[in-house]
């Protein structure tokens, strides 16, 4: 747990601000309490309007993204990590960012998913642990809506059966 309390502390600087106003400092908490609580944690809503608003995703998002692939790699409770999955899930399958976001030409979306492609390998050994459905479909979607090789996700796909069979392949018949 130390590794992830490290990373939070790496990824929020005192004075990032959250898209509610305040300070980011806030989300930091959340993410730590998210990790350490296990069950009755924060879920995915508790980080809307903060983190994201329906499709749009706030500058936050980026450290939460590393936060979220960092916690991956941590032996957390179903249901922390299966929150932490669904986060990372609806970051990197935002349609677009907050309008608000210095016009530096920054693409808050392409950043949040070249941080997933980094860690894609965390996400097909979660796929491929098949631990929960949820973590498993989910991690399979973003891996798909990273456009990773689509032999691979075939292959995969295949492996996973039956946990992924609801799930179609984008781009094939």
């Amino acid at each position: 747990m130390d590794f992830l309390r490290n990373e939070i502390n790496r990824q929020f600087e005192p004075t990032a601000k959250c898209s509610c106003g305040r300070t980011a400092v806030h989300v930091a908490e959340d993410l730590l309490y998210l990790a350490e609580a296990g069950d009755g944690s924060p879920r995915v809503n508790a980080f809307e309007r903060h983190v994201f608003d329906g499709d749009v995703i706030y500058e936050v998002a980026v450290p939460v993204t590393k936060v979220c692939m960092a916690a991956l790699t941590q032996d957390l409770t179903i249901d922390s990590r299966v929150t932490f999955m669904l986060l990372l899930y609806t970051i990197v399958t935002a349609d677009a960012q907050d309008l608000d976001i210095d016009p530096a030409g920054r693409n808050l979306v392409e950043e949040c998913e070249e941080v997933a492609r980094r860690g894609v390998w965390l996400l097909y050994a979660e796929v491929l642990a098949g631990v929960t459905g949820s973590l498993a479909s989910h991690a399979f979607m973003i891996i798909q809506s990273l456009g990773d090789d689509p032999d691979r996700l075939r292959a995969v796909r295949r492996m996973s059966q039956p946990m992924l069979d609801w799930i179609p392949l984008l781009g094939s018949r």
